[in-house]
Parts: structure tokens; sequence; C-alpha cells
């Protein structure tokens, strides 16, 4: 089994799954490079909106979810709950094969916890258009631990 991790961050700004498609395109382009061909394929989907979750669902056929609640992210630590669900996320999303991740702090600990070099592509969602079958697209960790804060 291959696997791609996709991390979205929207932010309460979700409109449609089309403004992700970068996310899901990078994907596609590492399964291309990387999965063998007789490897069976599965997207492991995290983020904060429950829309794009379903959406997502709907229209990938090997796409897969924790089903926990969406609210289950580092920005929101009040309930024990969603703190045991952030890390159960967060532990799983760090075993896939590669890992695509929204700028941010919740998929960088998840590619920190794999321990795998070149297997993390961090994204903006700017929809920028990134060529995700190229080496030099992977994130290194000490640019990864430079970017945004942990604390």
């Amino acid at each position: 089994i291959f696997t791609v991790g996709i991390q979205i961050n929207a932010q309460n700004g979700f409109t449609s799954l089309q403004d992700y498609n970068h996310y899901f395109n990078c994907a596609d382009q590492l399964t291309q490079t990387y999965a063998a061909l007789n490897q069976k394929v599965i997207y492991y989907l995290v983020t904060d909106s429950s829309e794009l979750r379903n959406e997502a669902v709907q229209k990938f056929e090997h796409l897969v979810v924790s089903g926990l609640p969406t609210d289950s992210n580092l920005d929101n630590l009040d309930n024990p709950d969603n703190v045991i669900n952030a890390m159960i996320e967060s532990w799983i999303f760090s075993k896939t094969d590669y890992r695509i991740i929204s700028s941010g702090n919740y998929g960088k600990l998840s590619a920190f916890y794999s321990k795998q070099l070149h297997t993390t592509v961090s994204i903006g969602n700017d929809n920028q258009a990134l060529d995700c079958s190229k080496e030099d697209t992977f994130i290194t960790f000490i640019k990864l631990a430079s970017e945004s804060s942990l604390g």
C-alpha cells in the first residue's frame, strides 16, 4: 500500500474543493512518481473543514479520513477529547509514506514525527502549482523548523 497524507488548513474559509485541487494534484504527482505500479494507493485527508472533508470523500474513491471531529486541531485545546483526537490524527498522518501539509503547525508535527527526509511537501493556500514529482519540492526539516512556531 502506498499512502499520501494530505493536511489542509482551510481556516474556516472553505468555499469549494476546487480551491484545494493543488493538494490533490500534488498527491497524484507523488503517486505517479514514487508508487510501484502494483501498489494500492490511499490518500489520508486531515482537515479542519467538515465541508472539505465531505466533498473530498465523495470525489476521491481512494481517500480515507479518520472520522474524528474536524475541530480536533492545535488551535482548540480546551477540550481534552480534542487534544486526544488531534494526537491520533497526527500520529496516523505521520505514518503515511508521503505528506502534503498546509503552512502552520499541525502538519509540521507529523512531518517531524515521521523522521523521514524528502517525504514532506509544504503548500500554501495560494493555489500555487508545484511540480511534486521533483525532488527539490520536498521541504527540509531545517526549513520546516524555521517556519511558524511550535509554542
